[in-house]
């Protein structure tokens, strides 16, 4: 009858194969982990930067001003998509009453 049990040389290249294969299917993991982690620590450290740029004066009369001049933005553009909608809004009913006039025209 044949041996159940394996050699030690062909446990060894086992364990050479199992070892060769967890670095295999491991340092692509670290390699990718590594970067992605560079790439998140640099696009915090532009983020803190960028935010820090943005950051008004700690003049409280300089920050109510910037506050001030924002409202003023945000009302303008609230003004202007206002007029955009009724203008829009009024193309549309002129465009189905003239519709309906073409479908339905009136009795001569």
């Amino acid at each position: 009858m044949g041996d159940i049990n394996p050699s030690s040389d062909s446990l060894n290249a086992l364990h050479a194969a199992d070892a060769l294969q967890v670095a295999a299917q491991t340092y692509p993991w670290l390699y990718m982990s590594s970067t992605l982690d560079a790439c998140f620590t640099k696009a915090e450290q532009s983020d803190k930067v960028r935010f820090a740029e943005t950051l008004p004066s700690s003049d409280p009369h300089t920050y109510q001003r910037e506050l001030d001049t924002l409202e003023n933005q945000v009302s303008q553009n609230e003004a202007d998509f206002a007029d955009e909608k009724a203008l829009y809004q009024t193309q549309r009913l002129i465009e189905f009453c003239d519709e309906l006039t073409v479908r339905f025209p009136s009795p001569p």
